[in-house]
């Protein structure tokens, strides 16, 4: 795919998960392939039904599906129904998180997203020092990080991928506390020259997205 053609996939799933999904923040639509618009692809792919294994693999089926998530032209009837069923489940579940999120002390809001207070000084350090990407994903409650895990490998939890109820998302407090960012990469640059202590990193290979004081 070209750069143009990437951007335009990467455009059609931010729309998906705007209209379809809830809680989750927008990709960058740079034109690259990467770790976080491969897996922003897995996502897509689980909401429109498709079964597991689900892959990163981009083709035609899955960038007129992405287009058209609710038309019997590009998917059967059944996956149709499954995508439906996950879709309602995911809203579900993440206005639970939300409201859960709305009565946990020490919890806030950046690029509308609930995140620990701590996280934000770092956030808008940031964004003031040339990160372009977006908040995806910040503070989440043990239930809802344990559903996330059953999606992506039907367990609960994920080696180096996921950690389920033990996962650093749930933390408020200044040395335990986890985000999950696009350009993840430019992020880490400017992580690595803040000020601000304890400096926050990442050492998942398989999850470049995530930053916290742990590194977890």
């Amino acid at each position: 795919m070209t750069k143009t053609e990437i951007k335009h996939l990467q455009h059609a799933m931010n729309l998906f998960v705007k209209r379809y999904l809830y809680g989750l923040g927008a990709i960058l639509e740079d034109g690259r392939l990467g770790p976080h618009t491969n897996g922003r692809i897995r996502t897509c792919k689980y909401y429109l039904g498709y079964l597991k294994p689900i892959n990163a693999t981009i083709n035609m089926d899955f960038r007129q599906r992405i287009w058209h998530p609710k038309s019997v032209r590009y998917s059967s009837p059944h996956r149709l129904y499954r995508a439906g069923r996950r879709r309602v489940k995911q809203r579900k579940l993440a206005h639970a998180n939300d409201n859960h999120a709305n009565h946990t002390t020490g919890v806030g809001r950046y690029d509308g997203l609930p995140v620990a207070n701590a996280a934000i000084r770092y956030l808008e350090y940031a964004r003031k020092n040339g990160w372009k990407g977006r908040l995806v994903s910040g503070w989440r409650s043990a239930a809802y990080s344990e559903s996330l895990c059953y999606r992506m490998c039907g367990r609960p939890s994920c080696q180096g991928m996921c950690a389920g109820r033990n996962t650093n998302h749930t933390g408020t407090s200044v040395n335990r506390f986890a985000l999950d960012v696009s350009d993840y990469y430019r992020f880490g640059q400017i992580m690595r020259g803040c000020p601000y202590s304890p400096k926050i990193w990442n050492r998942l290979p398989r999850d470049r997205v995530h930053y916290s004081p742990s590194g977890n």
